[in-house]
């Protein structure tokens, strides 16, 4: 039986509320006492001595033996890492049209414009 019109939704999830897979997720995290947002933040910062490493650098070794340094938290890493960070900081932003009269194009509407302004002066 369907609910009348206008009248309050009951039952359901209370708003807030995590469902299962998330609170799993969140106890778990607890468990271990891992912040995965801090972490991303640690990558970001390139925070190489809280992630666990020894050193800043690691030497690898080129196809002609030449020895390189390389740092343990690579640029790209890090830059991933800001960027899943700000998913979680800042609302994601949506693309702006831009419209005429009537929801015309724009450009168009300019064009028609500025023919009327010539043709009248």
């Amino acid at each position: 039986m369907s609910r009348a019109l206008g009248s309050p939704k009951s039952g359901g999830r209370v708003k807030g509320t995590p469902n299962k897979s998330t609170a799993e997720l969140q106890a778990l995290a607890d468990k271990l006492g891992v912040n995965p947002f801090e972490i991303l933040l640690r990558f970001a910062a390139n925070d190489w001595k809280s992630l666990g490493y020894d050193e800043r650098t690691r030497t690898v070794f080129s196809k002609t033996g030449e020895a390189v340094e390389l740092d343990v938290i690579e640029p790209s890493e890090r830059i991933q890492a800001a960027k899943s960070a700000c998913e979680y900081l800042f609302p994601k932003r949506k693309a702006v049209e831009f419209t005429g009269a009537n929801g015309e194009n724009l450009i168009t509407s300019i064009a028609v414009a500025m023919k009327q302004i010539a043709d009248a002066g």
